[in-house]
């Protein structure tokens, strides 16, 4: 069995992308389950809590955000890594992995180690149409210092074909909300919670906005690249189409590979 394993369950990119990554892996009839510390009602796939966790020997493990420094007994342990701002793993002594995952070639460069690229798994959402003016700005992630959404709502707010800024995302930093995206919000501007739901959240909005300053492989821009919705980012923020895989058989295959051989 696969057993993904994070120390974060929690609303947020990476649970959504071991979400889709245990989906991918048991639609295929490779047995998986996600594990973690509290269930978020958006995690749709087969999760259990971390408390439950029983791990056999020939179990292949996948574990994120978590310090393990002794190898379980199991046929094979790989570090999975989705941050650039968080869990720099050359600064945590006697990690134990057989091997590290990567989600971009930016990430492996900034954890300075050797591992495998293997992008997320992005879900087909469907764009119909977009507006060329008057166009709704949406602003999608954790609320939090790190994502920098009060400057992404400024840079929304000076472009003269946005008409109305939509902001979705778990508040992470109740103080860093108050202080800086609250004063931001008004009649153009709308914090809609946390949806479980995208889709809906890609209907209601025409372009996105980022001023992320740790993302590493955005999700959220790749799956703009597939419906072909503008993505704004910042230089430092965006990232190539090249960087993404949208088949997820190919993805599938450099799974295999590192998890079985």
């Amino acid at each position: 069995m696969i057993r993904v394993i994070t120390g974060f369950s929690g609303p947020g990119g990476s649970t959504v992308a071991f979400c889709n990554l245990v989906n991918l892996f048991n639609e295929n009839d490779l047995e998986a389950c996600f594990y973690g510390p509290f269930p978020w009602e958006g995690i749709n796939c087969n999760f259990s809590s971390i408390d439950k966790l029983q791990i056999a020997e020939d179990d292949v493990v996948i574990y994120h955000f978590l310090q393990t420094k002794n190898k379980p007994n199991c046929k094979k342990l790989i570090l999975s890594c989705h941050e650039t701002n968080l869990f720099k793993i050359k600064d945590i002594p006697e990690l134990a992995y057989d091997n590290i995952h990567f989600v971009s070639n930016s990430q492996k460069q900034w954890q300075g180690l050797d591992g495998v690229i293997i992008p997320n798994v992005i879900t087909p959402y469907v764009k119909e149409s977009v507006k060329t003016e008057n166009k709704v700005a949406g602003i999608i992630g954790s609320v939090d210092i790190n994502k920098n959404v009060h400057e992404a709502i400024k840079r929304a707010l000076a472009d003269e074909d946005v008409s109305e800024v939509l902001l979705y995302g778990a508040i992470t930093d109740g103080n860093y909300f108050n202080d800086f995206v609250g004063p931001l919000l008004g009649d153009k501007v709308k914090y809609c919670g946390i949806s479980t739901d995208m889709q809906e959240v890609y209907d209601n909005i025409d372009v996105v906005y980022s001023s992320s300053k740790s993302e590493c492989l955005s999700m959220i821009q790749g799956e703009c690249l597939q419906m072909g919705i503008e993505y704004r980012g910042l230089d430092t923020n965006t990232r190539s189409v090249e960087d993404y895989e949208f088949d997820n058989s190919i993805i599938l295959e450099k799974w295999k590979t590192l998890l079985f051989t």
